[in-house]
């Protein structure tokens, strides 16, 4: 990361872990032997410039992700997003309600009641949303095998 700035300017990012990185010659800078210690996850930031009277203002704020670095994810990882493990679990709650022809049933003093079909479909709709905008396309990517 190297953003130029003018002043005395210190990035605060909170999130996993507390990240803080001073500019030093007029830029904040981070090498890769340091940023690959920095905990995976969503942070929020804050820059900010102090002027030599020793003012502070903040210049910019708002949310980064820093994301796991792919050459140390151990093998057998579920590397879905929060939104896409939900909507392969709602699309396998639908596939296996297909055999399935009672929405309730009671047995002496317990009782199940599943979800009703339009309530799954309506969540489906939902997430299969977020996860394509998560992807950045305007639908769900279904995993494909190539040969």
């Amino acid at each position: 990361m190297n953003v130029p700035v003018d002043g005395n300017v210190t990035l605060y990012m909170r999130g996993p872990a507390s990240i803080t990185l001073a500019s030093v010659n007029g830029s904040i800078s981070a090498a890769a032997s340091v940023t690959t210690g920095w905990a995976p996850g969503l942070y929020s930031f804050s820059a900010r410039l102090t002027d030599d009277a020793g003012n502070v203002d903040e210049i910019a704020a708002g949310t980064v992700e820093i994301k796991p670095d792919i050459a140390t994810i151990a093998p057998g990882t579920d590397i879905r997003s929060q939104n896409r493990r939900t909507y392969d679990a709602i699309c396998a709650v639908i596939e296996n309600r297909a055999s399935m022809d009672q929405q309730s049933y009671k047995i002496n003093n317990r009782e199940l009641v599943r979800t009703p079909i339009a309530d799954l479909l309506t969540l489906r709709a939902r997430y299969k949303s977020l996860v394509a905008q998560e992807n950045g396309r305007g639908g769900v990517r279904e995993h494909r095998v190539i040969f």
